[in-house]
């Protein structure tokens, strides 16, 4: 494994962190709104999480949201197209 997939993989690591936090509390949020989502489609709170949010941090949590998911999904690309190529 060279060093580049093993960063890959600290990457992917260190961005799912946030992103399984801020879905968790998005889920919650959107429960409590009787919100629905889907577990399978990714970024699908992303709608509840811009109109119908509301929270004191709650440009923290949405950019935690979209970044940490956008950030591991690209690691996780990468180190697939790293292992095809």
């Amino acid at each position: 494994m060279s060093d580049l997939q093993i960063l890959l993989l600290v990457v992917a690591g260190l961005a799912a962190l946030p992103a399984w936090l801020t879905v968790s509390i998005l889920k919650r949020h959107a429960k409590q709104d009787g919100e629905t989502w889907s577990d399978w489609i990714p970024l699908s709170l992303l709608p509840y999480a811009i109109r119908r949010f509301k929270h004191r941090h709650k440009a923290a949590i949405v950019g935690g949201y979209v970044g940490g998911n956008l950030v591991f999904t690209a690691a996780l690309l990468a180190l697939v197209v790293m292992r095809l190529s």
